[in-house]
């Protein structure tokens, strides 16, 4: 048994109360396999950082997702809903050793220990990351990668995709031969020439066809020199924009992630549970410990959700005292937009003025950020524009709703400086309709219209059927 860890921290779950690993690997006759990188794992850095992915995607992006388990059976487990158990492997190349052809992939790779854990345990998938590429070729890595996108997608094995099943076959029976691989059948060396070699047995090839469907490798990842930075920006900056939280903090953040996958990597069973294990008669079991060191590799939403920071408070949509309201009222008035809805968009102009009078510094990179914001906002108008204004006579009412659903959407990122929520950006689109910039209608005399308005003064400006 290791040492205790110097570290025990809290716990709510009583050894008996831990729900051993599901599926399989508490079933009789099969014994859990701990991997062996546990023991070494200050040269797994890149792993961590593959596993930092999945572990951010279970904070907003993948509710399905219940746990992830480290260094247990495979590099890590992501247990989903209704027991769907996914196995990942983690393998890093570097770039001298060139990409992976078929036969290096099945050992080396990791795809025979996959293949091996998923039918020894019956797990739903199996996942093999790499920053490596693919060798092309007949039946080769790359068309074994390709075979396996069809096979998902339900594609029966037929000419090319059978010819990768069967080479994967072989692969695999080469790797046992090499090393001990449950769930592989040990047969004798082939002859050289590929004409003499004998079938697979039957019912290999039934099983890495059910494999081949339930497989995904994703190759081309960044190497070890790379993979942080882009993490940073593509994969925790995203989440913390859409949850609310401070993203200037986004490395701090994810560096605290990969610190907690490194901590779970190493853990013990009696991490956390040192007390019960020297109390509680239930340790006396295999699967008391066993069910304590899946424990102590675990991580929960609630585990990650400590490391985040605090959420960014929200910013007040203010009033500002502004002219070219005419302007604005007239021309969604002549799109169909409503009378509420664009009282409303008044008063969305307004909170973009007053916060960009409170954001911008007077230098001279202010100006840059917002002709930037401009540009793209109007891009998306005119994208929108497009689709709609064909759809009938006042089409104002769609494109009002679609650009402001995809500012919504966070199709315009603004500087983390400025920060403006989604409904600023809309008052800022609404501001270059008062501009003229925007059009929710067909172009007009605005200028003619308000000062007819103010000739009439008989009807209220909102109610004005502009150009009719």
């Amino acid at each position: 048994r290791r040492g205790t860890s110097s570290v025990l921290p809290r716990t709510t779950s009583s050894p008996t109360a831990i729900r051993p690993w599901s599926r399989s690997s508490m079933k009789a006759g099969v014994a859990h396999e701990e991997d062996s990188g546990s023991d070494t794992q200050d040269r797994y850095g890149w792993q961590h950082h593959c596993t930092a992915a999945d572990c951010i995607a279970m904070l907003y992006e993948d509710s399905t997702i219940q746990r992830i388990v480290c260094e247990f059976h495979e590099d890590y487990v992501v247990e989903r809903a209704n027991n769907d158990i996914e196995l990942v492997s983690c393998k890093h190349r570097e770039g001298t050793q060139g990409p992976w052809n078929l036969s290096e992939i099945a050992v080396s790779g990791g795809i025979a220990h996959l293949f091996s854990r998923w039918k020894t345990l019956g797990a739903t998938r199996a996942r093999l990351l790499t920053n490596a590429g693919l060798k092309p070729g007949a039946a080769d890595a790359l068309e074994l990668h390709r075979a396996c996108l069809k096979a998902a997608d339900g594609v029966p094995f037929d000419g090319d995709m059978i010819a990768c099943r069967d080479e994967l076959a072989f692969a695999l029976l080469a790797a046992r031969r090499r090393r001990k691989f449950e769930g592989i059948p040990e047969t004798p060396k082939p002859p050289r020439r590929r004409a003499l070699r004998p079938t697979p047995p039957a019912d290999l090839l039934e099983e890495v066809e059910r494999f081949m469907r339930v497989l995904r490798i994703c190759s081309d990842l960044p190497s070890r020199m790379y993979i942080r930075t882009q993490h940073v920006e593509e994969v925790m900056r995203p989440v913390l924009d859409l949850s609310g939280h401070d993203s200037a903090a986004c490395g701090d953040c994810y560096d605290g992630v990969v610190t907690l996958i490194a901590n779970r990597n190493k853990a013990n069973e009696l991490r956390g549970q040192y007390a019960m294990w020297l109390t509680n008669p239930q340790y006396g079991s295999a699967r008391a410990v066993q069910a304590a060191l899946v424990e102590a590799r675990t991580i929960r939403r609630a585990d990650l959700e400590d490391v985040l920071p605090a959420p960014r408070p929200r910013t007040l949509l203010r009033r500002w005292t502004t002219s070219g309201h005419d302007r604005l009222r007239v021309k969604l008035a002549a799109g169909g937009v409503r009378s509420t809805r664009i009282r409303g968009a008044l008063r969305l102009r307004e909170a973009w003025l007053a916060q960009w009078e409170e954001a911008r510094h007077d230098l001279p990179g202010d100006e840059a950020e917002r002709q930037d914001l401009e540009a793209q906002i109007l891009e998306i108008a005119g994208d929108v524009e497009a689709a709609v204004a064909n759809s009938g006579a006042d089409w104002g009412e769609r494109m009002y709703e679609q650009l402001r659903e995809k500012l919504r959407n966070g199709d315009v990122v603004p500087s983390p400086s400025l920060t403006l929520t989604p409904e600023h950006l809309f008052g800022l689109a609404l501001n270059l309709t008062a501009e003229c910039e925007i059009w929710f209608s067909e172009e007009f005399d605005v200028e003619k219209a308000l000062r007819e308005a103010a000739q009439l003064n008989a009807r209220p400006l909102l109610d004005l059927e502009v150009g009719r």
